[in-house]
């Protein structure tokens, strides 16, 4: 259990400063995008730029 919100975190991380695509942080952290977007959410993670766009086009196609 803690590993699994230690990777959501490091994940978390690496998204919101744009290091990570939404795939590949959802991949890093072992769940769903939508259960990682839910993560987000949930944390009140600060989101770049780029990875708002990626939102943007997952969400929006």
């Amino acid at each position: 259990m803690v590993k699994a919100e230690a990777l959501k975190r490091l994940a978390a991380t690496f998204f919101a400063d744009g290091s990570l695509s939404l795939g590949k942080a959802a991949e890093l952290a072992k769940i769903s995008k939508q259960d990682f977007l839910d993560f987000l959410a949930e944390h009140e993670y600060g989101i770049s730029a780029a990875a708002t766009w990626d939102i943007l086009l997952i969400c929006c196609g």
